[in-house]
């Protein structure tokens, strides 16, 4: 290809940047796209409120009670038994007794500690 004539290619710059100088908004436009702006975010901002206010409706109350007795059971000392229908740990009758012997694992063996071959 060739080279472009200089004032062609002025030409052609200058035509792609009329149409937008042509299309620019005049100051009362302006004005009216910020007020509209305004009216807009104004609007979301109730919208948001309003739903935020449902969301804590929505919320229950904490149940401050039920957790103050599972703190007072807990610095008591009452610790619930845990495990399943096969075994259960309880905690020591006495302080300073030895806790129960562990139940029998079920899983296998450890493996031989044969070296590869």
């Amino acid at each position: 290809m060739g080279k472009v004539p200089f004032h062609v290619a002025v030409a052609t710059c200058a035509a792609a940047i009329l149409p937008s100088v042509a299309g620019a908004a005049t100051d009362a436009e302006v004005e009216s796209l910020r007020a509209e702006l305004a009216r807009l975010k104004a609007d979301y901002a109730e919208r948001l409120s309003a739903l935020e206010a449902q969301v804590r409706q929505l919320q229950p109350e904490p149940d401050v009670g039920a957790t103050a007795a599972v703190d007072q059971s807990i610095a008591a000392g009452s610790v619930a038994s845990v495990g399943t229908a096969e075994e259960s740990i309880e905690a020591p009758a006495t302080p300073g007794a030895e806790p129960p012997a562990p139940a029998p694992s079920r899983t296998s063996p450890t493996p031989s500690t044969r070296p590869y071959r």
